[in-house]
């Protein structure tokens, strides 16, 4: 994933978003006032340096979501590592209406 995120979106930004994707997935639906204590207490921080504060969260992820098309170039990119037998459902999107 991370080898992905990478040509996309540069070392920094694909860093900082393979970190705070690694503290979701291993400890669930984690806050942005609580992201730091567990990047900071966490193998994580040994692993991969990354900036990652409760003040900067919110900010970096609304610029990531603003550049749609990097996000649909990543996209491409990682449904080219399955096989071809696989399916690829994307159910992030939501209907706000």
């Amino acid at each position: 994933m991370l080898e992905t995120l990478k040509p996309i979106y540069g070392d920094k930004d694909a860093t900082t978003l393979y970190v705070l994707a690694l503290i979701r997935a291993v400890y669930g639906d984690v806050t942005a006032r609580e992201m730091k204590y567990r990047y900071d207490t966490s193998f994580i921080s040994e692993m991969y340096e990354a900036a990652v504060s409760e003040s900067m969260i919110s900010d970096f992820l609304e610029s990531i979501g603003q550049r749609y098309l990097k996000i649909q170039e990543y996209m491409k990119e990682d449904a080219k590592a399955i096989q071809a037998d696989t399916l690829l459902i994307d159910g992030t999107l939501r209907n706000s209406n």
